[in-house]
């Protein structure tokens, strides 16, 4: 399977999304990093957005001639072939440890006694779901077990849509993209003004939170993590494949280019989210000029996002993704056996 190369300044942004992720599950689970007056770190779940928007992108770039003409059988295999071997290793090593984790749990106190939460997160019947790579399309209202791998287990079924995208986009200049992108633009608000609204309702009656366990979170957010998840995935996708068009066809390189729009970009990201300012769905097509700036950057911000440092952080962003959240739940496991009680309020 012939590959085109990867966009080197694009490593760097998986690293900085990888590492404000962090800083979210830090705040919303361990100690908050900004008062209930500012939203600008309980945004942060949209990081999870950025990637599939940069998954569609990248995807698109190294994948996408394989499947414009036709899917071929063959061509197809080997795609999911590579994208299993990547994500596949650390989802399954990282439900191993924390099943060992809580079974060691299990032994030493009263399971049925710990938070709903706690329970929710880790119920046996959600075990098939992680092996197959299905647990967050729909067959449990939680994130279970590593509760960040939802968004692998939505990345999974990117990819068996993603070949069916592209020759569609194949097949019209513009048009088709036009109505995807529109389409996906309407997608991410009934998420967010009316799928969200009922699903925050009912998985806070589940977890047996109160109102004040989440005031931290921001009101209609796209922030759903099972079932409608799928959805909120491949409408960031389809953002991320059609910017990678414009890429194609150097859409806006001329002004992208400068280093000055990474502040801009940026800066106006936060700006916004401060005093939640921007509703969600635009948020995406902003994370597509933001791909496409950093696809074109040159100069001192080019060479400095490639340096060592940024190209390593990039490159262990999965790890960092998916190691983080169970030392997260090891903690609240080492606390229920000394006899307290955490409650996350996420």
């Amino acid at each position: 399977m012939s590959r085109k190369k990867f966009i080197p300044s694009l490593t760097p942004l998986r690293g900085i999304a990888a590492t404000l992720v962090v800083f979210f599950h830090y705040h919303i689970f361990i100690a908050p990093l900004s008062s209930t007056e500012s939203y600008v770190v309980s945004k942060l779940y949209l990081m999870v957005d950025l990637f599939f928007v940069l998954s569609g992108f990248v995807l698109h770039h190294v994948y996408g001639a394989l499947f414009v003409q036709k899917i071929d059988r063959r061509s197809f295999w080997e795609f999911m072939k590579a994208r299993f071997a990547r994500i596949y290793p650390l989802h399954f090593f990282t439900f191993l440890y924390l099943f060992f984790w809580i079974a060691y749990m299990k032994a030493r106190i009263d399971f049925e006694q710990t938070p709903a939460i706690f329970q929710n997160v880790f119920d046996d019947s959600a075990i098939p779901g992680i092996l197959t790579l299905t647990h967050a399309w729909g067959t449990h209202m939680e994130a279970t077990w590593n509760a960040v791998s939802w968004s692998v287990s939505v990345e999974w079924f990117l990819y068996i849509v993603f070949p069916f995208l592209v020759w569609i986009m194949g097949k019209d200049k513009y048009l088709v993209k036009v109505f995807l992108g529109l389409a996906a633009l309407a997608s991410l608000f009934i998420l967010s003004h009316i799928i969200e609204p009922e699903w925050i309702k009912e998985i806070t009656r589940q977890r047996q939170l109160t109102e004040e366990q989440l005031l931290y979170r921001p009101p209609n957010t796209i922030d759903i993590v099972t079932g409608f998840a799928l959805l909120r995935g491949l409408s960031s996708f389809i953002f991320g494949m059609i910017a990678y068009e414009g890429y194609k066809n150097q859409l806006w390189a001329s002004v992208l280019k400068f280093g000055y729009w990474f502040i801009v970009l940026w800066g106006g990201l936060l700006f916004l989210w401060h005093r939640d300012l921007l509703p969600d769905p635009f948020a995406i097509p902003v994370f597509s000029l933001l791909i496409l700036h950093m696809a074109y950057v040159k100069g001192f911000l080019g060479s400095l996002l490639n340096s060592r440092v940024f190209t390593y952080l990039g490159d262990i962003s999965y790890s960092v993704y998916m190691v983080h959240m169970p030392l997260i739940l090891t903690l609240f496991v080492v606390l229920l056996l000394k006899g307290e009680v955490p409650v996350p309020s996420k």
